[in-house]
């Protein structure tokens, strides 16, 4: 979700609307009990074209921020990135940026992995290892570090990180699931 407190009727929005106005947003899938909730991104340029690349909790291209991840062994937890590239006018359907993001799990040391987000997209961290650095880490899990490619043409992104599970090995029923927004 992005907050904008512009008003397209009279054309303005107040000095004190930028730290006023917040959004929160709750996804609920009702049949296992399980929700996910953030809070929305504020822009606080506050003009006709929200400039979301400027927001808090923003990565920057070439930034690097680290993370970790459970074990994803007897599909204990899942880790997936949810990715938004922003930019300078979010405001058309015909502006679609893209971010290029490189993966490194440092206590493997394996080589970058690497995953491409046009609009918005959701990259699952199993998905991208190599089956060597999956066997590796999927009974202890891990750290690593996300990087923004800074090469012309991609943008900056918000990127929250989930870790969830549905495992009866782990829970009776229902879900855990563990949000982090990257970046702040």
């Amino acid at each position: 979700m992005l907050v904008n407190h512009y008003d397209k009727d009279t054309k303005t929005a107040s000095k004190e609307g930028a730290n006023t106005l917040m959004g929160q947003a709750t996804v609920m899938e009702i049949q296992s009990g399980s929700a996910w909730g953030y809070q929305a991104f504020n822009d606080t340029k506050a003009d006709e074209k929200p400039d979301f690349s400027k927001s808090g909790g923003v990565i920057s291209t070439d930034q690097s921020v680290p993370f970790t991840f459970q074990p994803s062994a007897s599909s204990q937890w899942t880790t997936k990135f949810f990715v938004t590239p922003v930019g300078t006018d979010m405001t058309g359907a015909s502006s679609q940026y893209s971010s290029h993001l490189k993966f490194t799990i440092h206590n493997q040391n394996s080589a970058n992995m690497v995953s491409d987000i046009t609009c918005t997209g959701a990259i699952d961290l199993a998905d991208i290892m190599s089956t060597a650095t999956l066997q590796n880490v999927e009974d202890t899990g891990g750290w690593g570090t996300l990087t923004l490619d800074g090469d012309s043409g991609y943008s900056p992104a918000i990127i929250f990180k989930l870790d969830y599970t549905y495992s009866e090995d782990i829970l009776q029923s229902g879900s855990a699931n563990n949000g982090i927004l990257l970046g702040n």
